[in-house]
């Protein structure tokens, strides 16, 4: 399920014109009615949908438009709507994060690419051992103020805060008692400022650019355990990437802080990069035939989504193709948008891979050919399939993914 919430993310990056509509367009040009005719040879011979420049100027253009917060807000305003009750959620949210007994200034830098995951890109506590242990040795790291404890997931609860701001800011009803929009939007606003003067740094206080700079809890460099690094970040960076389109969206970050979030996103993209090149040609992975799928997993997916999410907010044409195509010499990108989506979703390996992990790759059964039934014909029949589920995925990403755990 990781995988398809992921490829849905992506789908959100790359469209801005409404998604209903950018779905039917898409899939009529290159699927079409009869998927097992002429059609199939379409998607057979598809390369990628081309990247292009019709995003807005304006913010936010990362995950969601002006116009579709505004949709949000219409449906959040209807009394016991589904929106009503998920936005109702997503209030109790702020109001815990506001009260919350956290130390929400505190950043990690080091080597430890877990203290990030677990500080920065993901809520859930550490449950490897004693998770008491593991809450201490993370506050030490962190530096964390007495009586206070350390930020869980300071990436997803900016981009929370930051989605609430922006939604009362459009108009959406709060009830009495609820945070004020500033007072979120502050909140948010710390949290992204202080890990981007802060965190993720080396001894020398500069950004954190490749994954041999990583280390697992012992001090120590396992190239197959640092092969995660571009995970282990990116999870976080879609959020802050998402937070600071939103704030930005509200004028809540004046010009000088724009330019450091922009400064660190920038940074944060040169490391996803790099650690994903890193991992898509480590010899562990990419000679071992076992391990082929590894190539094309949840990995390089939020690799990908990291990066397309960066070069979007910072309106970065070059970047964005980059990624998307894999072609810019100036900026390598060893497997692209275009490549993963051919292979983990459209059945470029099918006829190599055995029918348990194309089930585990796209969520479809793959039955075996007949002369009644071409490989390609099947490719096309998961093609399909996939696309529907893109798109009730990429529809619902910005609202229900960042509001609720």
């Amino acid at each position: 399920m990781k995988n398809l919430i992921y490829q849905g993310v992506l789908l959100g990056c790359l469209f801005v014109t409404p998604l209903e509509s950018s779905y039917a367009q898409t899939v009529g040009a290159t699927v079409g009615t009869d998927p097992g005719g002429a059609q199939a040879d379409a998607v057979e011979q598809r390369t990628a949908l081309p990247a292009t420049d019709t995003k807005p100027a304006e913010h936010p253009r990362v995950f969601v438009t002006a116009s579709e917060l505004r949709d949000m807000v219409a449906r959040t305003n209807v009394p016991g709507s589904f929106s009503a009750q998920i936005f109702s959620k997503l209030t109790d949210q702020v109001k815990a994060h506001l009260a919350a007994n956290v130390d929400w200034d505190a950043v990690y830098s080091g080597c430890d690419v877990e203290k990030y995951l677990y500080s920065f890109s993901y809520e859930k506590p550490n449950e490897h051992g004693d998770s008491a242990s593991a809450a201490a040795q993370l506050g030490a790291a962190l530096h964390v103020k007495p009586g206070l404890l350390p930020p869980s997931g300071a990436a997803i609860a900016a981009s929370r805060l930051a989605l609430y701001a922006a939604l009362v800011r459009a108009g959406a009803k709060t009830p009495a008692g609820a945070p004020t929009a500033d007072h979120a939007a502050t909140l948010a606003k710390r949290i992204l400022l202080d890990w981007a003067s802060r965190g993720l740094r080396d001894q020398k206080g500069n950004y954190l650019n490749r994954a041999e700079q990583f280390c697992d809890d012992q001090d120590h460099f396992i190239p197959l355990t640092q092969s995660t690094v571009a995970l282990q970040i990116s999870r976080g960076v879609v959020y802050s990437a998402h937070a600071q389109d939103l704030l930005q969206s509200i004028g809540a970050v004046n010009a000088r802080e724009t330019s450091k979030l922009d400064e660190f996103h920038e940074a944060m993209f040169d490391l996803v990069r790099e650690a994903s090149n890193f991992r898509f040609m480590l010899p562990e992975v990419a000679k071992d035939p076992h391990r082929t799928c590894e190539r094309f997993s949840n990995h390089a997916a939020a690799g990908l989504m990291g990066m397309l999410s960066i070069a979007r907010l910072l309106d970065d044409n070059r970047e964005f193709n980059a990624v998307f195509h894999g072609k810019d010499p100036t900026i390598p990108v060893a497997l692209s948008w275009t490549a993963y989506f051919d292979h983990a979703i459209y059945g470029e390996m099918i006829d190599r891979l055995p029918a348990t992990k194309i089930l585990a790759l796209t969520g479809f059964r793959v039955t075996v050919p007949s002369k009644h039934r071409s490989l390609r014909r099947e490719r096309s029949r998961i093609a399909t399939g996939m696309q529907i589920r893109r798109k009730g995925l990429a529809t619902r990403w910005a609202y229900w993914r960042t509001s609720i755990p």
